[in-house]
């Protein structure tokens, strides 16, 4: 796909550099680098990085990280002469990799956004993806699994209430810009009207706790279907896999520690729980088939364009 030209920047120096140093190949050494890059080619030709790189992609050209690299090379031809050739070594192997990640970026989101591929990403989600048992997300909506709070709940409260089978009996939200601000809890004094036991205020999370929560009802689920005790088995098993919220919803304290709306998704595959709609509407489906779990006032999810004949099975 060809990127239109604009006549102004697609993207800027610093969103290219905050891509870089958050993708976790690049470090401040580099993002010097490149800022030295930039200062230099805005005062030999007013130009920015971002403009020569947002020509390439949007030209026809076989070879841009080689052009970039060309155009680099004339730029350090009017380097201060106090840089000897290792710096200006240094500077261009910096810049080389940081065009290697943008360009990387670039082509990764034309792939994920614009290409034909949505029948793959479900069929990769299906065969990765762990949910909790329907046996343990029914021991949790009854309060005999989850944190003290919920089971403290459910012995003190005849009328007790977990519908969505909330691993703490909705105690948490997600809230990062209170979390940043330390705001730790907000009242919610009308809750318990509704879900008897439950506390008048919820703690600001990130997803800290929902990430913590799937995890051990995923290896409650394990230990049962194979009626052991796995030694040694904690959350730190599963370090490089993210929980995602199939019904998102993170801020309502319903839904942030719903184990019925709560998957284990390899990370490199995590962001198509976000981004893809057939993923989304894949997994929505599927916590209604396996669970029953609809979020209120949404509309019970029909069979999605995509499904998959092979499931990972815990």
């Amino acid at each position: 796909m060809i990127m239109a030209r604009r006549k102004r920047n697609v993207i800027s120096i610093k969103e290219m550099l905050a891509f870089y140093l958050n993708s976790g190949v690049g470090n401040k050494q580099y993002y010097n680098y490149v800022c030295h890059i930039e200062d230099l080619c805005q005062k030999v030709n007013g130009h920015s990085v971002a403009d020569w790189i947002n020509h390439e992609l949007s030209s026809n050209s076989t070879n841009p990280i080689g052009n970039l690299e060309q155009l680099i090379d004339t730029l350090l031809l009017s380097a201060p002469l106090s840089w000897t050739p290792k710096t200006k070594s240094n500077y261009k192997s910096g810049f080389k990799k940081f065009i290697h990640v943008i360009l990387g970026f670039f082509n990764g989101n034309i792939w994920l956004n614009v290409g034909s591929y949505d029948k793959l990403f479900c069929d990769l989600i299906a065969a990765n993806a762990i949910f909790a048992s329907e046996d343990v997300v029914n021991d949790i909506k009854a309060g005999k699994l989850g944190t003290q709070s919920s089971i403290v709940a459910k012995n003190s409260n005849s009328a007790y209430n977990n519908p969505f089978a909330s691993w703490d009996y909705m105690d948490h939200f997600r809230n990062n810009q209170l979390k940043k601000k330390k705001i730790k809890t907000v009242k919610d004094p009308t809750f318990p009207a509704s879900y008897p036991g439950a506390k008048p205020y919820i703690v600001v999370d990130d997803n800290t706790c929902a990430n913590q929560y799937i995890k051990k009802a995923i290896i409650e689920s394990f230990e049962r279907k194979y009626n052991t005790h796995f030694t040694g088995v904690s959350y730190t098993n599963f370090a490089n896999y993210e929980a995602c919220h199939v019904w998102d919803l993170p801020g309502d304290r319903r839904y942030y520690a719903s184990i019925a709306n709560l998957v284990l998704v390899p990370r490199d595959l995590a962001k198509l729980t976000d981004h893809n709609y057939r993923v989304k509407e894949l997994l929505r489906y599927e916590v209604y088939r396996r669970f029953g779990f609809v979020p209120l006032n949404k509309t019970i999810p029909q069979p999605p364009k995509y499904y998959p004949t092979v499931w990972r099975i815990i």
